[in-house]
């Protein structure tokens, strides 16, 4: 029986996991100039993303949020995050809505971060055409249909993109590499391969 993925942290401070990372990525989309708006189905789309690869680079052992993802008729949705912006219906959410909260750790902003670094370039409709493809959301809709439960397994949601992931990139490769290699180069930790070679060439 898979085992429930714990919370990367769960601070006192913050009632709703998924808000704080959702309200993250709009101030994350305030840095730079946006070909399109964020509105609720296209930020939905980035929250489950990020929850999809933080529990992949935890190997399934923990979730960025608790919060259930459900499979609604235009992809995965967060409902309390629907709810906390739903005024906003169909228009593009206010940049005061943005925030950084002070209670996600290193590790849930470099995830969160990464998302939005590879995902920002789609529109709300292309994010919700990828992710009607994805299996997980797929059989949530069917029981759905079939009048029970639609809600993504968060276990489903970490077997399909380790899945993905492990067929994309070479063997023995872990996300949590490229995540780390991500923020040295940010943190400017780098040197020369030239250097690295020299140094391990028994051991390379």
């Amino acid at each position: 029986m898979a085992t429930r993925p714990e919370v990367f942290n769960r601070p006192e401070d913050d009632s709703d996991r998924a808000e704080a990372v959702a309200r993250y990525l709009l101030h994350l989309s305030l840095d730079e100039p946006e070909s399109e708006p964020i509105t609720q189905m296209r930020l939905q789309k980035l929250l489950y993303y990020a929850q999809a690869w933080g529990l992949v680079s935890s190997g399934g052992k923990r979730s960025l949020f608790e919060n259930p993802i459900e499979a609604w008729p235009h992809g995965p949705v967060v409902s309390s995050v629907y709810q906390a912006f739903k005024g906003y219906s169909k228009n593009p959410i206010d940049p005061h809505e943005a925030s950084n909260p002070p209670s996600l750790s290193r590790e849930d902003r470099a995830i969160v971060q990464w998302v939005w670094s590879h995902y920002k370039q789609f529109s709300a409709v292309a994010l919700r055409e990828m992710t009607h493809r994805h299996a997980p959301y797929e059989r949530a809709w069917q029981r759905r249909e079939s009048g029970g439960s639609n809600t993504i397994p968060t276990e489903e949601i970490a077997d399909f993109f380790a899945s993905k992931y492990d067929a994309l990139v070479p063997e023995g490769l872990k996300f949590s590499d490229i995540r780390e290699a991500n923020l040295d180069y940010e943190r400017g930790n780098m040197a020369p391969l030239g250097e690295v070679m020299d140094r391990y060439r028994d051991a390379i």
